[in-house]
C-alpha cells in the first residue's frame, strides 16, 4: 500500500494570507447579479413599484367631500357698495364641496384649494336676498372635477347702517336718599 503523505498544517502566517485573499476580492455588479437571492429581492421590489404606479394611474375615480370652504362676499364694484348697503347679521358661511377624481389627487385636497364666492350684482336696494354661491378651483387641474357643493345659496339681509350720537340726560325729579345716606348726582353709563 502506498503511503499517504501528510500535508503540513497551515501555519498562522498562512491563515492570514487566506484572509487577505478574501479581503482582496472585489465587489462587482456581475457578482451581485449572479447571486440568486439578490436577483429575487430586486425583482420583487421592482414588481411592487410597477404595480403601485399602474394602480395609481388606473384606479377608478374617487369621490371626496372637502368641508368648511369659507364663502367670501366682496363689495368691490357692486351696487350695494354704491348705495352704502351693509350686511345685517352674521355674514360668515362655509360650504362643503364634493369632488370626483383620481384617488391620489382628491385625498390631498383641502379647503384652501377652493374659493367660494357670492355675487352681489342682484342687490339693488335694502332687503333680504337669496344669493347663489359659486365655487371654483384655485389651481386648474384635469385630475378632478367639482361635482356639487352645499349649500348652493345663502340668504343675506342688506340695509343702510346709520350711526348717530345722542346726548343722554338723567332726569330723576322725585329721587331722595334715606336718612343717613348721601345722594350723589345721577349719571348714565353705557
Amino acid at each position: 500500500m502506498p503511503k499517504k503523505e501528510k500535508k503540513p498544517p497551515i501555519q498562522p502566517q498562512d491563515q492570514s494570507r487566506v484572509g487577505e485573499e478574501k479581503a482582496g476580492r472585489r465587489f462587482t455588479l456581475q457578482a451581485l447579479f449572479n447571486d440568486n437571492r439578490f436577483v429575487a429581492i430586486l425583482s420583487l421590489v421592482l414588481a411592487l413599484i410597477m404595480w403601485f404606479v399602474i394602480y395609481l394611474q388606473n384606479t377608478p375615480n374617487s369621490n371626496e367631500t372637502i368641508s368648511n370652504v369659507p364663502v367670501s362676499i366682496s363689495y368691490e364694484n357692486s351696487m350695494a357698495q354704491d348705495l352704502g348697503l351693509e350686511i345685517i347679521g352674521d355674514a360668515t358661511a362655509t360650504v362643503d364641496v364634493n369632488v370626483t377624481g383620481s384617488r391620489y389627487t382628491v385625498q390631498n385636497l383641502t379647503a384652501d384649494d377652493f374659493t367660494a364666492r357670492v355675487s352681489l350684482s342682484s342687490v339693488t336696494r335694502a332687503g333680504t336676498y337669496t344669493l347663489s354661491i359659486q365655487v371654483i378651483r384655485n389651481v386648474v387641474s384635469d385630475e378632478y372635477t367639482i361635482t356639487s357643493w352645499t349649500p348652493e345659496e345663502i340668504q343675506l339681509t342688506f340695509d343702510q347702517i346709520v350711526t348717530r350720537t345722542f346726548p343722554v340726560e338723567v332726569n330723576t325729579p322725585n329721587l331722595t336718599a334715606a336718612d343717613g345716606y348721601l345722594m350723589e348726582t345721577p349719571y348714565a353709563d353705557i
